[in-house]
């Protein structure tokens, strides 16, 4: 059988040999040449513009109105947004205190879309790899009703960005507590989508980070997003470069009215055309699907200020109450604390070396380029921080990575993203001391995928507890057998 995807990258080589060598954010670490390959994910040269799909109804901005084309409309989903329509034809309005301000779709049973996308059962589950060859030919007929719009969301218009956080700080659940609304910064939300590069417009389009919206024609509001990035990953033994699709989103009196279905679809189209579908990656709170790429996980998380938080969480407790539990999730460092610093430039062939000799012991890890690993790593003030661990000689024997991100009620919330250690004692130590950094860096609560064995080591150690809500890391067409939660080293951003 021709093999669907790139050669496999070997274990602790951090990039194949024909992954593109990307620069993310090549004005901070200098120019390069960019090399990319010219074949897509199935071996086939492909040079097709990412904005060769048209919606007849309602008009898509795109950087390249020159390349659009007609697309069937969809009967079912026409009718049924337009017979609502003529009900109650008050779509033009931007109040978003009316219920009626949007128009609501007819919605139903919860996740039916997704019967109907390439996600589905392998009838074959114990060979893992692609469900169905033919896919790659698919091509969903998407259409919007009169007064929408798809909008090509650049990263390099402050205006464009703007809104989009606007949306978000609304609508946008964070993974890992329901209830909270990210405040996200431009430089929060370009770091979580792998980056902005300062020629933006002469990157290849297919490697690139896309932004959809859908906009209401008359006052531009927008009611849905969507977005990929790039990623390379490592799947028991199979390098697969694909997308990782995220920050989707609908407004609140939108949901389940089918408005993510047409997003959804409009983002496959787009990867199908470039060849990236095999294999693309979605990050969800809820499970939907029998081909799960990781079985579903839980997030752990950790106040690091209670008196902070007792205003949230705490409302009708004592101050004597909370000054107990002030006590009780009080952290204090180690004697170890002087051997962490923070990671910078002349770490990263180390750190680099120490990633990929640690993710051995993954079925599933994600795999970097330098540019790569240095955008998604090196510390950022208020978007990431990462520290490496030295012994008494300043030799670096570990490292550990955390992302924050600021909420609409003015909390402060580290997400961790990387933590290399050698045994369950040493990796409390070290988280330790990582939480008490992290406090003195004003985050006010602390999250952890329950994922690279680190569950059991934080629940009974550090006073982790379950949040209640699931990671679900689902797959698009492929087969992975579902991989154990303590066999994957990767935690997706946003």
């Amino acid at each position: 059988m021709t093999n669907m995807f790139h050669n496999p990258a070997p274990i602790g080589n951090p990039i194949p040999s024909n992954r593109p060598q990307i620069v993310y954010g090549s004005n901070r670490f200098g120019q390069s040449q960019l090399t990319y390959p010219q074949q897509n994910l199935h071996g086939q040269y492909n040079n097709i513009n990412p904005y060769s799909r048209y919606i007849s109804q309602g008009q898509r901005q795109h950087s390249n109105p020159n390349a659009l084309r007609n697309v069937p409309k969809s009967p079912t989903l026409h009718h049924s947004i337009n017979q609502r329509l003529k009900k109650d034809d008050t779509v033009q309005e931007s109040d978003p205190s009316n219920d009626n301000d949007f128009v609501e779709l007819d919605s139903q049973s919860s996740y039916s879309m997704w019967n109907k996308l390439p996600i589905k059962k392998n009838n074959n589950p114990t060979v893992p790899g692609i469900i169905d060859h033919l896919l790659n030919k698919v091509s969903y007929q998407v259409d919007l009703p009169d007064g929408f719009r798809f909008t090509d969301i650049d990263p390099n218009n402050n205006t464009d960005v703007d809104n989009l956080i606007t949306f978000l700080s609304a609508h946008y659940v964070m993974p890992g507590y329901e209830r909270n609304r990210p405040k996200f910064t431009k430089k929060v939300l370009v770091w979580g989508l792998g980056g902005v590069y300062e020629n933006y417009d002469n990157i290849d389009d297919n490697f690139r980070p896309i932004i959809i919206t859908v906009n209401i024609e008359k006052n531009d509001k927008i009611v849905g997003c969507i977005a990929a990035r790039p990623i390379t990953y490592r799947l028991h033994e199979q390098c697969i470069q694909t997308f990782q699709v995220s920050l989707l989103c609908t407004h609140r009196r939108l949901r389940k009215k089918k408005l993510a279905h047409v997003l959804m679809k409009e983002m496959f189209n787009r990867l199908n055309d470039f060849g990236y579908v095999n294999g693309l990656i979605f990050n969800l709170n809820y499970s939907f699907t029998n081909t799960p790429l990781v079985k579903p996980f839980n997030w752990l998380c950790r106040p690091l200020n209670i008196e902070k938080l007792s205003y949230k969480i705490l409302k009708d407790a004592t101050q004597e109450q909370i000054n107990s539990l002030s006590k009780i999730y009080s952290i204090r460092p180690t004697n170890d604390l002087s051997l962490i610093r923070l990671l910078d430039n002349r770490d990263i062939s180390i750190v680099m070396q120490l990633y990929n000799d640690d993710n051995k012991k993954y079925q599933l890890t994600q795999v970097f380029n330098r540019n790569e690993f240095e955008y998604q790593y090196l510390p950022k003030p208020d978007v990431v921080e990462s520290f490496v661990i030295t012994n008494s000689h300043g030799v670096i024997k570990d490292f550990v990575s955390f992302y924050t991100v600021l909420t609409d009620d003015g909390y402060k919330y580290g997400y961790l993203l990387y933590f290399t250690y050698k045994t369950p004692e040493l990796s409390l130590i070290i988280m330790k001391n990582i939480l008490f950094i992290a406090q003195q860096m004003g985050v006010d609560m602390f999250f952890v995928a329950d994922n690279m064995y680190l569950g059991n080591i934080l629940k009974n150690g550090l006073r982790f507890k379950e949040t209640g809500t699931r990671c679900n890391y689902t797959i698009f067409n492929y087969d992975s057998n579902g991989v154990d939660p303590n066999n994957c080293g990767l935690v997706l951003p946003l």
